[in-house]
């Protein structure tokens, strides 16, 4: 099986997938897209915290987006969840469980919320979260120590 990687423990709780074998590369369901995607280590650090965010947050599914593009760039994002007036609430980065996450992916996201405008960012490789609030009036990101809830 095309899986050069093990799936590493993250820092989240664990979760029971649905997988499939095709053409001997391993594929995850993705239950916001409801397709199969062949799992990364990228794409399993995003696919466990699609789960945390309606499992544990609480956040609906029908407000949750992957991989949507950003206006005006050749860039996607990740995730995005909206409110319940479907603006950009919350805007998630996730990298693979072995990449630190840096100053640049700091600057990644904050490129992306320029345009998304989501009050609350997060940037994940799985085992570290870090969290952020944007006050867009007062031009002010604040880290946080806890997960904004749904």
């Amino acid at each position: 099986m095309d899986n050069s990687f093990s799936l590493p423990r993250l820092n989240l709780p664990e979760y029971d997938f649905i997988y499939k074998n095709d053409n001997d590369t391993l594929k995850i369901l993705d239950e916001i897209r409801n397709k199969f995607i062949k799992v990364t280590p990228e794409e399993w650090v995003r696919q466990n915290f699609i789960k945390f965010l309606y499992s544990e947050l609480k956040y609906p599914k029908s407000l949750i987006s992957i991989e949507s593009g950003i206006i005006g760039s050749k860039n996607r994002t990740d995730i995005v969840v909206y409110n319940k007036n479907l603006s950009p609430y919350l805007l998630v980065e996730c990298k693979r469980s072995n990449i630190s996450i840096t100053q640049e992916t700091v600057n990644q996201i904050s490129r992306y919320n320029t345009k998304v405008k989501a009050p609350y960012i997060i940037i994940t490789n799985g085992l570290v979260h870090l969290i952020f609030s944007i006050n867009f009036e007062k031009n002010l990101i604040t880290q946080l120590n806890n997960f904004p809830m749904y």
